[in-house]
């Protein structure tokens, strides 16, 4: 009997990597910035970063349910020129707030001095209430002037739905102080913090002073739009220096949620989502009896 030859080979493998772990979190300071105006935010946004593509979300295309869009140049375009579409949702959604606040158990007491004549109150003459007939001193100016602070974190298990009902709630609530002789100052910010240090980032960007007309299409946009915090709001973390990213695991989580420090008449720094406009009527009542406005 033959002796079956079995040929030999020699495989030559190529050695594993050497693991070689990131360095160790540098302790950074906490940051603060200020914009004083949304096209100023949305320029420095707009910057490429120095991270690989693969790690920049807010500039990946697809996912519009969870990132609001398709694209990041279609947010930046609805934080410049407004989001119609929410702002008609607003407005609808206003007409159902004001429908659960404009009842008499909501009309308090008025603290103003009131003078006979003058213009008609022509949603007060539509409900057939008699003060509709009647003037409203003003009060001292310096009652009159409310600052808004909006803390637009969003985690990761928020939906989109509720997202919007949190940010409509917001925009009706300063309509309806303007539409009672307030006025606003709205200050668009996100704060963040760091899961394994004492790091945290708070950016504050003035949208509207108090001078400045209600553009209700930009507010909306900014309060109620996944986009604006999960494609612009990134990009402004996507350019903050290495570490500094790398504590808030930019790229991956974002950071974690964290409170605005800086002071403000009115600061929503809650995730309060308000699943029922029955909440948001009762959360905007609590807020207005403060500045002795019932709407």
């Amino acid at each position: 009997m033959r002796r079956r030859r079995y040929r030999t080979t020699s495989t030559h493998h190529t050695p594993a990597p050497t693991y070689m772990p990131e360095p160790a979190l540098e302790p950074v300071p906490s940051r603060k910035q200020y914009f004083d105006s949304l096209e100023s935010y949305l320029a420095y946004c707009e910057q490429p970063s120095d991270m690989p593509a693969s790690l920049t979300k807010s500039r990946h295309n697809g996912r519009q349910e969870f990132m609001g869009t398709v694209t990041f140049a279609e947010a930046i375009d609805l934080a410049r020129h407004g989001w119609t579409e929410g702002a008609t949702m607003a407005k609808e959604y206003s007409a159902e707030l004001h429908s659960k606040l404009d009842h008499p158990e909501a009309i308090e007491e008025w603290k103003r001095t009131i003078n006979g004549g003058g213009s008609i109150d022509m949603a007060a003459f539509n409900q057939g209430r008699p003060d509709c007939f009647l003037n409203f001193e003003q009060g001292e100016d310096a009652e009159r002037f409310i600052s808004i602070h909006y803390n637009a974190r969003l985690s990761g298990a928020v939906d989109t739905a509720a997202c919007v009902r949190r940010g409509v709630m917001v925009a009706a609530l300063i309509d309806a102080l303007e539409s009672n002789g307030y006025r606003t100052r709205f200050t668009f910010a996100f704060a963040n913090s760091a899961i394994a240090s004492n790091y945290t980032v708070e950016v504050y960007v003035t949208v509207k002073d108090y001078s400045e007309s209600l553009d209700l299409d930009k507010i909306v946009f900014l309060t109620a739009h996944p986009a604006a915090h999960r494609r612009i709001n990134w990009s402004f973390k996507e350019l903050l220096p290495d570490m500094e990213r790398r504590h808030l695991d930019v790229g991956d989580g974002y950071g974690g949620p964290a409170r605005l420090t800086d002071p403000a008449d009115l600061s929503f720094n809650e995730c309060n989502n308000f699943h029922t406009t029955d909440d948001a009527a009762a959360y905007i009542r609590e807020l207005l009896t403060k500045y002795e406005v019932t709407i």
